[in-house]
């Protein structure tokens, strides 16, 4: 089985990680059938991609891969719940009565 060649090549503040001491960045990502491939310096994602891949330059612009919906939470509200029922208990020890949002 071939790994596939990246079909989409996009350019910029590629986001790969996010370390306690701050985040790893790369010039480019490959990505194929969604999933990206290669991330590394420009050149070498594009030497790695499919020919004709399409190619995106995001600029400045940031790019988090595989980030959905992003929001970030309160100071002190993450939490590991294992059900609503367990989340609720868990605000209610933290904040002594549960917030009027959670139904």
């Amino acid at each position: 089985m071939t790994t596939p060649r990246p079909s989409l090549v996009v350019t910029g503040q590629i986001v790969v990680a996010a370390l306690l001491d701050g985040l790893q960045t790369a010039e480019a990502i490959g990505i194929a059938d969604g999933v990206v491939m290669i991330a590394g310096s420009a050149g070498d994602v594009r030497d790695a991609a499919a020919p004709g891949a399409r190619q995106i330059d995001a600029g400045p612009f940031a790019i988090v891969p595989g980030l959905h919906d992003f929001h970030l939470p309160r100071p002190g509200m993450l939490v590991h719940a294992h059900d609503p029922q367990h989340f609720r208990e868990i605000l209610e020890l933290r904040r002594g009565s549960t917030p009027p949002w959670i139904d």
